[in-house]
């Protein structure tokens, strides 16, 4: 069983936290809560959005690689059972989000209601925020394919790329394009992570990613809440590989202490709080509706939607029954 990578670890606290931030802001945003904070609400929305989900597959990419990949060589079989984890994670909690949803519709607390449809859809079109989970699913199962054709002992990251920006060129509001389109380019990010080799890491390029994003950044900064911005995808593109590139590079530098405890900590049970914060982000939503000073508000919901729901994951742990919830197909085999 490998070590944990403690700077990897933090890095998946840190990674996991700013999905519950962005979340808070997503959930103000779409129900008008806070008003007179909108401007707020979407520098952090879109400041957060902008990287966050590509460095998150990068992470996930690289921790498959450390665990399942030898000398380019994929072992299936713990693959599969990961696979297993996943599709059950993805089913049981979207139907779990669902019931809630559907169950408190009509209190008019739910941003985005839902019908039978989307139950009866949700093999092809995953909810919220779970369809991360849904594509690491389809990640995974063409990495073995990759494996089958021996695709992993080469870097086709560029070939990726140029089918990606072709497949951008066309402007094409048909499902299943806008869908290729989606998985492309996060399975780039993921692929990414998974050829990335941590003694590599931060040698080259890194002066470069720096001033580029630099750059990148004031341009971002200025066209922020801009939607022409945000619909140029090569823009989007460089600017989410450029700076995780460096937050990679600062996290491996300067976050493998032990004294990083708490986002060491966070990293460790990111995966039980990216499915289960966003049931508490809803309730401190509502429950702090009357205080309406805008950072009490919006820090007690985000610190308080972490500290419960990790409260929560402890208390699993301690009557047995967290590997039941999380893991009932991996045992020995889960990353450490």
């Amino acid at each position: 069983m490998k070590e944990r990578i403690k700077w990897i670890d933090s890095l998946k606290g840190f990674a996991a936290i700013l999905v519950v931030i962005g979340h808070v802001a997503d959930g103000y945003l779409n129900s008008n809560t806070l008003l007179g904070h909108g401007d707020i609400l979407k520098l952090v929305f879109n400041g957060i959005y902008s990287f966050h989900l590509p460095l998150f597959f990068i992470i996930s990419g690289f921790v498959v690689s450390n665990a399942y990949i030898k000398n380019s060589s994929l072992n299936r079989k713990k693959v599969l059972i990961q696979i297993k984890n996943l599709i059950y994670l993805y089913l049981f909690f979207s139907i779990l989000q669902w019931c809630v949803k559907y169950s408190l519709g009509s209190l008019n607390i739910i941003n985005h209601e839902v019908s039978l449809n989307n139950l009866k859809l949700i093999l092809i079109e995953p909810m919220s925020p779970y369809w991360y989970l849904y594509d690491l699913i389809i990640f995974y199962i063409i990495l073995i394919l990759f494996d089958k054709i021996n695709l992993l002992k080469k870097n086709i990251v560029v070939f990726l790329m140029m089918i990606y920006f072709i497949l951008s060129m066309f402007d094409s509001n048909t499902y299943i394009v806008l869908k290729i389109i989606h998985l492309i380019y996060y399975f780039i990010f993921f692929y990414l992570g998974v050829k990335m080799n941590e003694k590599h890491i931060c040698k080259k390029y890194c002066v470069i990613s720096i001033v580029s994003l630099l750059i990148l950044n004031v341009t971002y900064i200025i066209f922020l809440n801009s939607e022409y911005i945000r619909d140029i995808r090569i823009f989007n593109f460089l600017f989410a590989s450029f700076c995780s590139y460096v937050i990679i590079c600062l996290f491996k530098k300067y976050f493998s202490k032990n004294y990083f405890y708490v986002l060491n900590y966070v990293g460790k049970n990111s995966l039980e709080l990216y499915v289960l914060h966003c049931y508490l982000t809803t309730f401190f939503r509502v429950f702090l509706v009357n205080i309406t000073n805008f950072y009490v508000n919006f820090s007690i919901n985000s610190l308080f939607s972490i500290i419960l729901t990790l409260a929560f994951v402890e208390f699993i742990k301690k009557i047995n029954i967290h590997n039941y919830l999380f893991y009932p197909f991996k045992k020995e085999v889960k990353y450490k």
